[in-house]
C-alpha cells in the first residue's frame, strides 16, 4: 500500500514538472541597434534557444527594463515562401490587473495571388525563394496592430514606430522575424509591477497556403501528389520531424510524427500551422 502511495506521489511531482517547465523565461538583454530598418544582426542572432518543430521555427523571448522582444529564425525555404505570400500573425495575451489581447499581423496575406502561381515544396528552387525575398524588401509594405495602447489598425512597416516589427535575411538565406513592444504599448501607461509579474501567452500562426493545381504542368502524370514516384519523401529534405498538424492539431513541440510521408504530409505543409508558448519577464 505505501509503495503505491509512493508512485502516485511521484507521478505528481513529475506531472507538476512538466507543467512548469511550460512556461519559460524571458531572456534579459539590452536595446539592439537598428540600421537600415532592421536589428543589426551581429546584436540580435546570438541565440535562439526555443524550437517550435510545427512551423519548423527557432525563436527566442527577451526583455530589458522597457521593452519586449520576439525574435524568430526560419531556415526552411518553403517556410519562409509561405510566410511571405499567406502571412504570419502574432498574438500575445495576459491577464495582470486587466486582461490585454494584442496581436501583430505581417506580412498581411495577398489574397489576389493566382493560386497557379504557388509552388510545390518538391518543386521549389533557390531563385524562387531569391525572388520572392527581393521583391518583399523593395516594395512598401503595411501591417496590422491590434490593441495596442497607441497604434492600432493598417500601418506602414515603419522602424520608428512605436511597436518595431522586421523581416531580413543574412547570408545564409536564413530569415529573422523581429518585434520589439514597448511595456507602455502592451501594458499601458499606467501598469504596475503586478502586470510585469503576470504570464504572458504567446501565439503564432502562419496562415494556410493556396495549395497549387499542377495537373498537367510540372508534375509528371501518374506521380502521387506526395512528390516522389518512391512513396513521396521530399527530394534532398529527407523526411521532416516535428509533426505537422494543421489548423486543428495538438502542438507537440520537438516531437517527431510518423505521418511524415505521402500526400498526406504535402496537405499539411500548406494548412495552418500554429505554436504557442507561455512565459514570465525578467525584472530586475
Amino acid at each position: 500500500m505505501k509503495t503505491n502511495y509512493l508512485l502516485v506521489v511521484l507521478c505528481l511531482i513529475g506531472l507538476r514538472s512538466i507543467a512548469q517547465s511550460d512556461i519559460t523565461i524571458s531572456e534579459w538583454t539590452v536595446k539592439p541597434k537598428i540600421v537600415n530598418g532592421n536589428i543589426a544582426e551581429s546584436e540580435s542572432r546570438i541565440l535562439y534557444n526555443l524550437y517550435d518543430s510545427n512551423t519548423n521555427m527557432f525563436f527566442r523571448i527577451a526583455n530589458d527594463s522597457n521593452n519586449i522582444y520576439l525574435s524568430f529564425k526560419i531556415t526552411d525555404k518553403f517556410e519562409q515562401l509561405k510566410i511571405l505570400k499567406s502571412g504570419m500573425v502574432v498574438n500575445l495575451s495576459s491577464k495582470g490587473t486587466k486582461k490585454i489581447k494584442t496581436s501583430i499581423s505581417y506580412p498581411l496575406p495577398n489574397n489576389n495571388e493566382d493560386p497557379s502561381t504557388e509552388i510545390e515544396p518538391q518543386l521549389m528552387r533557390k531563385q524562387d525563394v531569391n525572388k520572392l525575398r527581393n521583391e518583399f524588401k523593395f516594395k512598401k509594405s503595411f501591417l496590422k496592430l491590434k490593441g495596442f495602447a497607441t497604434e492600432n489598425g493598417f500601418i506602414s512597416v515603419d522602424p520608428n514606430s512605436f511597436v518595431f516589427v522586421g523581416i531580413d535575411w543574412n547570408d545564409k538565406q536564413e530569415m529573422y522575424y523581429d518585434i520589439i513592444i514597448p511595456f507602455t504599448e502592451y501594458f499601458g501607461d499606467n501598469f504596475v509591477e503586478k502586470d510585469l509579474m503576470s504570464v504572458l501567452n504567446l501565439k503564432v500562426e502562419v496562415n494556410e497556403m493556396n495549395r497549387p493545381n499542377l495537373a498537367g504542368n510540372n508534375r509528371p502524370q501518374g506521380m502521387p501528389e506526395g512528390g516522389s514516384e518512391g512513396g513521396g519523401m521530399r527530394p534532398g529534405g529527407g523526411m521532416r520531424g516535428g509533426g505537422r498538424m494543421g489548423s486543428g492539431g495538438h502542438n507537440r513541440r520537438g516531437m517527431r510524427s510518423e505521418e511524415g510521408m505521402g500526400g498526406s504530409n504535402s496537405n499539411k505543409k500548406f494548412s495552418s500551422q500554429k505554436f504557442t508558448q507561455k512565459f514570465k519577464l525578467t525584472i530586475k
